[in-house]
C-alpha cells in the first residue's frame, strides 16, 4: 500500500535514499573484495594499492554503473517489500508454513504474558497494569488481528499497521488510503511520505546486504578464516531488517493518526452525509470499502451536496 505525492524533488531524493544508496553500499563492498584480490585470496596490501591508484574516470564508471543498476532495480522495490513481508510462491509452502508456526508461537507468547500482568493488576499491583499496557500494544503493532499471521516478522509488522489504520471505524486501509491521501495537508503528506521512505530503505538494503553476502561467500569459499568476512554484509542485513520492522510499525502510527484526523474529509469529497454517531460511520466506511474493493454498489448510497455560495 504506496501512495506518493513527490515531485521532482521529491522523486529524486526518493530514488538516491531507496534505491542508489543500498545498491552503492552493498556493491561497494565486493568491489572491495575485488580490488583485494578475491576470489584468489585477500591481500591487504594490494588493496592498499589498487584503491590508491583507481582513476577518476575508474570511480565515475563506478558510480555510473550503480545508478544504472539502481534504475533497473528500482521497479523491484515492491517486489522485495512483498519477499520480505512473506508472500512467497507456492513452492515455498513448506517454509512458509514454518515461518507462520514461530510467528504465531510468538504472539501467543506475548498474549499470554499480557493475560498474566493482567490478572496480577486485577489483584491490585499497579505496575503490573502499566506492564500488561505496553505487552498488548506491542503484539498488536507486530501482529495482525485474527489468524492472518504470516512467516516473517516484518510482514506481521506491516500488515498490523495496515489492519489497524482506520479498522476501528470500518475502514479497510488498504483499499481507501490512495483515496485518503490526496486529501492530507503537506506537512503530514511529508510525514507518511518520509516513514514509508524510511521503511523502503531498510527493506532495499537488507535484501541487497544478503545479495553481497551471497557474492562474498562466493568469493570467500576457498580462502580460509577470510570467509569470516561475510559477517559484515550478513550482519548489516539483519540490522537492516530489524530497522525495516521498526519502519514498518511507525509507518502504521501515522496512517493509524491520518484515518483519526482526516477520514470525515474523505466523506465530504465524497459527498456523504456526516455520520452521527459511530455506528453510522461503520456501515458507511465498511459500504464504501466493499464497493472499492469488490465493486458492490448496492444498496446505494445517499449523497448530500454542499450548497454553492452563488445559490445562498
Amino acid at each position: 500500500m504506496e501512495v506518493s505525492g513527490l515531485g521532482l524533488d521529491g522523486f529524486l531524493h526518493r530514488f538516491f535514499i531507496v534505491a542508489f544508496l543500498p545498491t552503492a553500499l552493498a556493491g561497494l563492498f565486493v568491489i572491495v573484495l575485488v580490488q583485494a584480490g578475491a576470489p584468489g585470496g585477500v591481500d591487504l596490501t594490494a588493496l592498499w594499492r589498487n584503491m590508491t591508484h583507481t582513476s577518476v574516470a575508474a570511480i565515475l564508471v563506478a558510480l555510473v554503473l550503480s545508478l544504472m543498476l539502481a534504475l533497473l532495480l528500482s521497479p523491484a522495490l515492491l517486489g522485495l517489500v512483498r519477499t520480505l513481508e512473506g508472500l512467497w510462491p507456492r513452492w515455498l509452502r513448506p517454509l512458509s508454513s514454518l515461518g507462520i508456526w514461530r510467528q504465531g508461537r510468538r504472539r501467543d507468547r506475548l498474549i499470554r504474558r499480557e493475560e498474566f500482568l493482567l490478572a496480577k493488576a486485577a489483584a491490585g499491583d499497579e505496575q503490573a497494569l502499566i506492564d500488561s499496557g505496553e505487552i498488548g500494544a506491542l503484539w498488536r503493532k507486530r501482529f495482525p488481528p485474527g489468524s492472518t499471521l504470516l512467516p516473517t516478522t516484518f510482514g506481521n509488522a506491516l500488515s498490523a499497521s495496515e489492519g489497524r489504520a482506520g479498522s476501528r471505524y470500518g475502514w479497510d486501509a488498504v483499499v481507501a488510503w490512495p483515496r485518503l491521501y490526496p486529501l492530507l495537508p503537506d506537512r503530514m503528506q511529508e510525514i507518511a511520505d518520509d516513514r514509508r521512505m524510511r521503511m523502503d530503505m531498510m527493506v532495499s538494503l537488507a535484501v541487497y546486504c544478503t545479495v553481497s553476502a551471497a557474492a562474498t561467500g562466493g568469493l570467500l569459499a576457498t580462502t580460509g578464516y577470510w570467509l569470516l568476512l561475510i559477517l559484515i554484509p550478513l550482519s548489516s542485513a539483519a540490522l537492516a531488517y530489524r530497522s525495516a520492522t521498526t519502519a514498518a510499525v511507525a509507518y502504521g502510527d501515522t496512517l493509524e493518526v491520518c484515518f483519526d484526523l482526516y477520514r470525515f474529509q474523505l466523506l465530504e469529497q465524497l459527498h456523504v452525509p456526516l455520520p452521527a454517531d459511530s455506528a453510522a460511520e461503520k456501515v458507511i466506511a465498511e459500504r464504501l470499502c466493499l464497493q472499492w474493493r469488490q465493486g458492490v454498489e448496492e444498496p446505494p448510497l445517499i449523497y448530500a451536496h454542499p450548497v454553492s455560495a452563488e445559490l445562498s
